[in-house]
């Protein structure tokens, strides 16, 4: 499809096809990235709200409205409930957050940065630094997280735990791994609007 634009007739130059990072014109990551961190999210934050309204602090204002039995079982099982959405919504933005990483490897010859020359030097992109960091990161959180998951499960075999109640393990889980995600999140967010890694992907070229 063919067209001309007045912006086009201004400069009287068309806009450069854009070189892919990834194997795809649509990748999946940043669509469903969003998914694992809300449920994490969500579920670190009610466990905490658990702990904070039964063993730890216990303020009056939140005593006063989660401290009956009834909400703080629903509390304890919505928050298993998400983390084993946050779980099963990790894998895939896993596998696809490595398969960009690898593209963008990929297309810069390896990590690694080079001259002028093209000869490689001995410190890292960084952008591919970042996004190695994040992939690291992003692996911890999910095996601590499956842990976590593993532990409070509940099983006749071990420990039944209709209720889902969270361990003090869980909570100190939660309170290590919430900081983490967010640092993590923002890592991630400026591979985007710092080093505007997939922001081509946007860009359509003047045919």
């Amino acid at each position: 499809m063919g067209y001309s634009t007045q912006l086009q007739g201004k400069f009287g130059t068309k806009a450069p096809e854009p070189l892919p990072e990834f194997y795809s014109d649509h990748p999946l990551h940043p669509a469903i990235v969003h998914f694992p961190i809300a449920f994490n999210i969500l579920a670190w934050s009610l466990d905490l709200i658990y702990f904070f309204t039964t063993t730890y602090v216990k303020p009056n204002f939140l005593t006063t409205r989660f401290g009956a039995a009834t909400t703080l079982v629903d509390i304890t099982r919505l928050s298993y409930f998400l983390l084993c959405a946050g779980l099963i919504s990790t894998v895939p933005a896993i596998m696809s957050g490595n398969k960009q990483l690898v593209g963008m490897i990929s297309k810069n010859g390896g990590p690694w940065e080079k001259d002028e020359a093209g000869k490689q030097k001995s410190t890292m992109v960084p952008r591919i630094k970042v996004a190695i960091t994040h992939a690291i990161v992003n692996d911890i959180i999910f095996l601590v997280n499956l842990y976590s998951w593993w532990v409070r499960r509940g099983t006749e075999a071990t420990s039944w735990n209709p209720g889902k109640t969270p361990s003090h393990a869980n909570f100190v889980i939660a309170c290590t791994l919430l900081p983490m995600l967010m640092a993590s999140s923002n890592a991630g967010a400026t591979l985007v609007y710092n080093h505007g890694v997939g922001l081509h992907l946007g860009r359509k070229k003047f045919e």
